[in-house]
C-alpha cells in the first residue's frame, strides 16, 4: 500500500490531459464560439482564438480490495470520479468565462462555465523489475461528458465523499462532447514516471451546435497538457486509512495539437492519472 500511494502521488503531481507522442509538436490555435450552442446559447459572448488553456480539477479515487499480498498488491478495481474545470484561456480576452480561481464572469457578455467530468475503472498490478517496483495496469470503464454550464454559478468540489457540483441553481448544463473507452491503447504505468494512455470515441454532445468553430472535426488533434498537483500542499488528501484519495482544485494546462494517423487523442485523467483519449469513430466522420 505505501508503494501504491507513493505512486499515486507522484501520478497527481505529474499527470493531466496528457498526450502519449514519439515527438512533441506546437500548438495549434482552436476557436469556439460559446453563443453557437443548440437548444440555447452558452452565453452572449461571441467567438474567440486561443491555443491554451488552464484547468483546475477534483476527483475522487477509491482503492479496492487488495487480493495479491502485502509485499505484491493487486487491485482489482478503482474507481476514480473527477472533474476538471476550465478557468481561462491563453493570450485572449474570453467574455463571460466564470473562473474557479475567482468564482466571477469577465466583463462584457453572460456567464457561463466549461468543464469535463469523468468516471474510470481501472487495475493495478505490482510489478517487480531487479531493482525497481511499480504497478502496471488498464482502464476496464471510461466515460466522459464536456458541458457548458449556462450562468456560470455552478461551484465544483471534492471531498472523502466524493465529487461534487453545486450552486447551480436554475443554471442550464449544456452536453457539448461525449465518450467512452475504445480502441487498443488503455495502459497505466505508475512509477517513477507515472503515464497513461487511453484511446475513447469522441462524438459531439446534444447541445454541441456550432461550439467547435475551428476546428469542426477533432479527428486529427488531440489536448495535450500537464498537472501541477503538489502533494506537500492541500490539493492531494487521504481519507478512511489511505483507500479514499481525492484531489481539490489542483492545477494544469492544455493545449490542442495535431498527430498524424494512426489517432491517439489523449485526455489525461485527473488524480489517479487516469487518461481519457478522445479519439473519433471512423463511424462518426462525414
Amino acid at each position: 500500500m505505501k508503494a501504491l500511494k507513493k505512486a499515486l502521488i507522484a501520478a497527481a503531481s505529474v499527470a493531466g490531459l496528457t498526450a502519449i507522442m514519439a515527438s512533441p509538436a506546437a500548438a495549434v490555435p482552436f476557436t469556439w464560439n460559446p453563443s453557437l450552442t443548440s437548444g440555447t446559447a452558452l452565453s452572449s459572448a461571441g467567438a474567440f482564438t486561443s491555443d491554451n488553456f488552464f484547468t483546475s480539477d477534483y476527483s475522487h479515487i477509491v482503492l479496492g480490495a487488495n487480493s495479491g499480498t502485502a509485499n505484491d498488491p493487486v487491485y482489482n478495481s478503482i474507481i476514480e470520479h473527477s472533474i476538471l474545470a476550465i478557468n481561462s484561456f491563453a493570450n485572449v480576452n474570453t467574455p463571460g468565462l466564470v473562473s474557479t480561481n475567482n468564482g466571477s464572469p469577465t466583463a462584457g457578455a453572460t456567464g457561463y462555465r466549461l468543464y469535463f467530468v469523468v468516471t474510470t475503472t481501472s487495475h493495478l498490478t505490482d510489478v517487480v523489475a531487479g531493482s525497481n517496483k511499480f504497478f502496471l495496469g488498464s482502464f476496464d470503464t471510461l466515460s466522459y461528458t464536456m458541458y457548458g454550464d449556462v450562468g456560470g454559478n455552478c461551484d465544483f468540489g471534492a471531498s472523502s465523499a466524493g465529487i461534487s457540483i453545486t450552486g447551480c441553481g436554475a443554471d442550464t448544463q449544456l452536453q457539448l462532447a461525449t465518450g467512452s473507452l475504445a480502441g487498443p491503447f488503455n495502459s497505466v504505468s505508475l512509477g517513477l514516471s507515472p503515464a497513461a494512455t487511453v484511446s475513447t470515441d469522441i462524438d459531439l454532445g446534444t447541445n454541441a451546435g456550432g461550439f467547435f468553430v475551428n476546428p469542426a472535426d477533432l479527428a486529427t488533434f488531440l489536448f495535450s497538457s500537464a498537472f501541477t498537483n503538489d502533494p506537500s500542499s492541500n490539493v492531494t488528501h487521504f481519507a478512511n486509512g489511505g483507500n479514499t484519495i481525492y484531489i481539490t482544485g489542483g492545477g494544469g494546462n492544455t493545449s490542442l495539437i495535431g498527430v498524424p494517423e494512426p489517432l491517439t487523442l489523449s485526455l489525461f485523467g485527473v488524480g489517479l492519472a487516469g487518461a481519457v483519449g478522445l479519439r473519433r469513430r471512423r463511424s462518426k466522420k462525414a
